[in-house]
């Protein structure tokens, strides 16, 4: 008489491949995940530095006069920006973003603000020539000293000529 249904061999020799099958099936799928995590992380990334990239060109263009500051108190840089029309915009750093604070000539107060990495270097630049940079620097965890340049701009104060680099390139005027 023939027998239907497995061997207690069968089971024994069967259960860890399949055991070790669905580790490899999970690892694979949480890897994708990762991956998938990043990549939407840093498309946000980009989008948030072409936004900004965007808004201080118009700005550094529409404005007749810029100033670089330092907070006494927290040491963070700010760049101070007079409109042709009186109004101020200011661009302060902060931990893990920049905050844009514009006072228009009626006294109304706007602000908006753009994401940047968990670590960061913003520099603001004004020079003699009337040419305004901004650099963003991500800075690595593992080594403090390396860093990598996220965004580059550089605009002139009142001039449509403009240049930028995105993703570790500098830019020529």
């Amino acid at each position: 008489m023939k027998r239907s249904g497995s061997t207690l061999i069968e089971l024994a020799i069967s259960l860890p491949i399949f055991s070790m099958l669905m580790v490899l099936a999970i690892g694979a799928a949480q890897q994708m995940m990762r991956i998938s995590r990043l990549a939407k992380e840093r498309g946000q990334a980009a989008y948030t530095l072409a936004k900004f990239e965007q808004k201080v060109r118009l700005d550094v263009h529409q404005s007749k006069s810029a100033m670089v500051q330092q907070d006494e108190k927290t040491g963070l840089l700010s760049l101070h920006l007079v409109q042709t029309d009186e109004s101020w915009i200011d661009y302060h750093c902060r931990s893990n973003r920049i905050d844009r604070q514009q006072m228009d000539s009626n006294g109304k107060s706007y602000v908006d603000s753009f994401a940047l990495f968990s670590e960061n270097k913003v520099l603001f630049r004004v020079d003699e020539n009337r040419s305004v940079s901004v650099s963003i620097h991500r800075v690595h965890r593992d080594h403090a000293s390396a860093d990598r340049l996220e965004l580059l701009v550089r605009s002139v104060i009142g001039r449509p000529h403009l240049a930028a680099s995105v993703n570790g390139g500098g830019a020529d005027e």
